[in-house]
């Protein structure tokens, strides 16, 4: 008898940027960097993947310290890449305020990326009531 797992919307999320992952920036579609970017975020928040920047989302701590900006940027080479739906459940059920992602923006991205940074923050959201309203689906 076949096995049966439910894949929630974070399972689905996951995939959507594990199969990204597989592509080269130059295949990039519509909408590929902002899931990239998206999955960034979740890398850089998530305790499992940088965790002085998770501690200082816990306890509004100094967003300038030099390893959260490391974590930032090795988030945003490869860790993205390596997500999984445990990280993306612990950002989302964080719930962290606009108001801290902004400081943490302002002291770690570049001026140039706040752009794209604040479409993926929404994106993300956004990506997971689409997913929640979309049927759970049964793998065999």
């Amino acid at each position: 008898m076949p096995i049966k797992h439910n894949l929630t919307k974070y399972d689905k999320l996951r995939d959507q940027i594990h199969r990204l992952s597989q592509k080269k920036e130059g295949e990039y579609g519509d909408g590929d960097e902002l899931l990239r970017s998206t999955a960034v975020l979740i890398a850089a928040f998530a305790s499992g993947q940088s965790w002085n920047t998770h501690r200082a989302l816990d306890t509004r701590g100094n967003f300038r310290d030099p390893a959260i900006t490391n974590e930032f940027k090795a988030a945003e080479s490869s860790k993205w890449k390596n997500i999984n739906a445990f990280d993306i459940s612990e950002v989302i059920c964080k719930d962290i305020p606009h108001h801290v992602f902004m400081s943490w923006m302002y002291y770690n991205v570049e001026c140039s990326r706040h752009e794209t940074y604040k479409k993926a923050w929404i994106n993300l959201s956004n990506t997971l009531e689409r997913l929640e309203n979309e049927s759970t689906t049964s793998v065999r």
